[in-house]
């Protein structure tokens, strides 16, 4: 059994969530996952019992070259060195100081295979948080290849904003987040068509020089809306 997400808990839970996986670890075995000072924090209420302990390293220059190099051939391998050649030369790099974890160099090797040597200058980005959001960002529109690319993007911006500051999306909740997203966006087209009703209105009463009530307008305009 897999389990993630102990640091997700809120502190005065993650205590009582290792008791209950001791009991679980009696009848399977559990694999935990965890940033580490959520751990060694859960471990002043509790503790788990007869457990092997892997802490996560960073990722050395060298093993990072290793990994961009894997399966690599020809022109591209070439490429390919000079990244790996740069982040063992240049550690203060934008590149190298970015490409330290298993997720970044995934998402680097995939986004930036067919042109490697782009990640020599860091592709033109000045700060680790530039080229970070760029990898995620060309991954999506990998993910979801044409206009459905800028779709995903603009709905998993929508999420991080819903989120604000906080780490936990329920799933029960993303039904009631998508319907009030979908009352929000209709409610700005019809107050965008709403507006322009009314000042075209407006503009051929007073071209045609023509007195009309302002409740047949209101009403007109309703009736665009709806259809809308």
């Amino acid at each position: 059994m897999f389990l993630d997400g102990l640091d997700e808990l809120p502190l005065g839970l993650q205590a009582a969530a290792l008791s209950k996986i001791n009991e679980a670890g009696a009848l399977a075995e559990v694999v935990l996952t965890s940033r580490f000072h959520a751990y060694k924090q859960a471990l002043t209420g509790a503790r788990l019992w007869r457990t092997a302990v892997v802490e996560v390293l960073p990722v050395e220059a060298r093993q990072a070259g290793e990994f961009l190099l894997a399966e690599q051939l020809g022109d591209r391998r070439q490429q390919w060195q000079q990244v790996a050649d740069l982040l063992v030369a240049r550690p203060e790099s934008v590149t190298a100081r970015t490409l330290t974890t298993p997720l970044a160099l995934s998402l680097a090797r995939d986004v930036y295979a067919e042109e490697p040597a782009r990640l020599v200058d860091a592709d033109g980005f000045t700060s680790e948080r530039e080229l970070q959001r760029n990898l995620l960002r060309q991954s999506v529109l990998r993910a979801f290849p044409g206009p459905g690319g800028e779709t995903a993007r603009w709905w998993l911006a929508r999420l991080a904003q819903r989120m604000g500051d906080g780490r936990s999306l329920s799933w029960t909740g993303i039904p009631v987040l998508v319907i009030r997203e979908s009352m929000d966006l209709r409610l700005s087209v019809v107050a965008a068509v709403s507006a322009i009703c009314l000042v075209t209105g407006g503009l051929v009463m007073s071209v045609l020089n023509v007195i009309v009530p302002v409740n047949q307008i209101v009403a007109l305009c309703l009736m665009l809306t709806a259809v809308s």
